[in-house]
């Protein structure tokens, strides 16, 4: 199973910080894998995952971890 997600960012810069944020350790487990990559003001990841469940959990984590960050940037002004 693959999921394909492209978030817009406000600028470039603010998702190329994105991407440092959420592309910590622990992309790959036995069950789930995640890409992220920039382009332009966009951040893309693609998930894929042996089951639904393992998808499910790696998008749900992305999306949490996501969510803080820009949390945090809109706290912050940047």
């Amino acid at each position: 199973m693959r999921a394909e997600i492209s978030v817009p960012m406000a600028s470039p810069r603010q998702a190329g910080m994105a991407l440092k944020a959420v592309g910590g350790d622990g992309f790959e487990t036995s069950r789930a894998s995640l890409s992220l990559s920039v382009s332009a003001s966009t951040l893309n990841a693609v998930v894929s995952a042996k089951d639904f469940a393992a998808l499910r959990a790696r998008t749900t984590s992305l999306f949490r971890d996501l969510k803080v960050f820009l949390d945090s940037a809109r706290a912050s002004g940047k």
